[in-house]
């Protein structure tokens, strides 16, 4: 009877919480963003129809709706527009009801990492050449299934003899007391694992992490690299190029995809006619300034975040036409989390570009390493053919070391506002802490990486997260690309970033036919981006993550919002244009105008380079 009592009070509290939690994170019950076209719809840019749980604006404003020949109350918590049921969770069901109060838990644990993910994110048409606020659609924010409420009340006390709650009516009330009584084992683990990850990471009880982190960070103030004007000058142009470069594309009369815009002078135009020496000399310029960082380094808000961009120039352009680009001390900053190379038609291109970015803004442009950052990887997916193409062989191999030599000193972590680690892959196992990439030794080979002891570091670049689609996954477990790299699931992300002091992991790696670019899942506690539209024929779009926080605030206590920005795919927008759902293009002078002013258009005559 104590123990009953008890859970009541518990269950009371919750709601009263979860009331609060909604109000903050969603102060405008009636307004969203969203562009109900069908075209839209369809891409997956706006909520699913109305028969799916969420409905559109008219259910939050309280309209009754038809399901399955019956009528229910439509208005939704706003939240649950965001939230992808599992099948078999149906609206107005116990199940539904489950899920709803799963994700009111969500957001207080959001509010309590002091970290929000924004529901609505900016997207951008090429065709319309401004961007629109849209609600994220329900099939990127991930839940984990919630199982079924038994149809006999459990005990509620540590074994079997111990007493059982009474028979009583059924009610929605009652199915949420039961469910809390019915945790599984794995829930049991996790929450077990939080409460002493966060004991550990407490400054109280963890003297070796504050002294590590002390020691660290007094390194990276002493330990600066010296860069000579000539270079920096060199590398400024190079930018300078590049932001006209962006500024042509935008005016272009139709979007196209990266593979199908060639320019054969493009790095005459970005380099000068000295690029092999320009690239030679912004690379090992790079590599000193990343060799004098830590493998884990320190971003600051606001700070804009790319995923794999893989040698797509067009796109990595168009993303900073759209929302803006590197700017200096006045901007925010800048993390490229990896694989900037290989499979794509303009890598040498983006390379140059990011290591200028680099040399000219070395504490406001960071670049994450990548499984693609190899020499392997390179010699099998394009970037060494790509360089002997363009250069010749010997100019081509010049390069292409040159540029390995800077991939073997990258970071391979970031940490944003001391609370959002960046990582190309994943965790791996969880097992290790941020402390320990310090004691790791550069330069950081393949071999080097492959050997037993560095394995874990081999699966930040490497690991992949198990989604939230099945009942019971926990733990590590092999991967499908091979012995090296392993797959984790929601409990080591929630354990990891406990121990850690962490709000939220963003990680690359993955693309995912016709996605949006971007996968929210593990609680909130893990986001996915990447950055290069219709990679490999998926058709996918390409997105970044703003991540902001207040100002005149200490990172520990202010609040962090993750924005999502998303250009839109070539291959979406055609099919919409082929469906009549798109825009009917531009007049044929315009494309006339273009074609005739060729390449050189979009760079000016600048001074010759140092």
């Amino acid at each position: 009877l104590k123990s009953w009592l008890k859970g009541r009070l518990l269950m009371e509290a919750e709601a009263k919480q979860g009331e609060a939690a909604r109000s903050f994170f969603f102060p405008s019950l009636t307004y969203c963003g969203c562009n109900r076209g069908a075209s839209l719809i369809a891409e997956g840019h706006a909520e699913e129809p109305a028969d799916q749980v969420g409905g559109d604006l008219e259910c939050f404003e309280g309209q009754q709706r038809h399901r399955s020949g019956r009528r229910y109350a439509a208005p939704q918590p706003p939240h649950d527009a965001a939230v992808r049921l599992q099948p078999g969770l149906t609206p107005g069901s116990g199940s539904d009801y489950a899920s709803r109060a799963w994700v009111e838990a969500i957001k207080r644990a959001e509010l309590d990492r002091k970290l929000r993910y924004d529901h609505e994110y900016d997207f951008y048409d090429f065709a319309q050449r401004k961007a629109t606020v849209l609600c994220i659609p329900t099939n990127v924010i991930h839940l984990r299934p919630v199982a079924s409420t038994p149809s006999t009340p459990r005990s509620l006390g540590s074994d079997d003899s111990a007493f059982s709650l009474p028979p009583r009516r059924k009610s929605a009330y009652s199915e949420r007391l039961n469910r809390a009584a019915t945790l599984s084992n794995h829930e049991r683990i996790t929450r077990w694992g939080v409460l002493t990850g966060k004991l550990i990471h407490c400054k109280v009880m963890d003297f070796t992490a504050v002294t590590e982190n002390t020691i660290h960070k007094t390194r990276l103030q002493a330990s600066k690299a010296t860069i000579l004007n000539s270079v920096r000058e060199r590398a400024r142009l190079v930018v300078l190029q590049a932001m006209h470069l962006a500024k042509f594309f935008a005016k272009e009369p139709e979007d196209a995809l990266d593979s199908e815009w060639h320019d054969p002078n493009l790095l005459t135009h970005l380099f000068s006619t000295e690029f092999v020496d320009t690239l030679v000399l912004v690379g090992n310029a790079a590599r000193k300034v990343l060799a004098s960082q830590p493998l884990l380094v320190e971003a600051t808000v606001p700070c804009r975040v790319f995923g794999d961009l893989h040698g797509q120039l067009r796109d990595l352009l168009l993303l900073f036409r759209a929302f803006g680009g590197p700017k200096g001390d006045e901007g925010p900053t800048f993390v490229f989390n990896g694989d900037f190379v290989d499979r794509g038609c303009h890598q040498l291109a983006v390379v140059g570009l990011l290591l200028s970015l680099k040399v000219l803004w070395p504490e406001k442009v960071w670049l994450i390493r990548g499984n693609h950052e190899d020499r392997y990887m390179n010699e099998r997916y394009g970037f060494r053919k790509e360089c002997d193409e363009l250069l010749g062989v010997s100019d081509g191999g010049k390069i292409f070391e040159a540029v390995q030599n800077t991939f073997d000193q990258m970071p391979i972590a970031c940490r944003i506002a001391d609370r959002v680690l960046v990582v190309h892959g994943g965790l791996g196992d969880g097992a290790w802490k941020l402390s320990d990439l310090h004691e790791v030794r550069r330069p950081l080979t393949g071999d080097i990486m492959n050997r037993p002891e560095n394995r874990w570091v081999l699966n930040i670049l490497w690991s992949d997260p198990i989604e939230d689609g099945e009942m019971g996954v926990f733990g590590v477990h092999a991967s499908p690309r091979g012995e090296i790299a392993s797959q984790f699931a929601w409990n080591v992300t929630k354990t990891f970033c406990a121990r850690n002091g962490l709000s939220l992991v963003v990680r690359s790696h993955q693309s995912k036919h016709a996605s949006l670019g971007i996968e929210v899942m593990h609680e909130h506690m893990l986001i996915r981006v990447f950055s290069a539209r219709d990679y490999e024929g998926h058709g996918n779009d390409a997105a970044v993550l703003m991540i902001s926080g207040e100002a005149d605030v200490s990172n520990a206590e202010q609040l962090l919002t993750v924005r999502s920005q998303v250009l839109r795919s070539v291959t979406k927008a055609r099919g919409a244009l082929k469906n009549g759902n798109g825009q009917s293009g531009t007049r044929r002078k315009d494309r006339q105008r273009f074609a005739a002013a060729g390449a050189d258009c979009y760079f000016p005559v600048g001074p010759a380079l140092p």
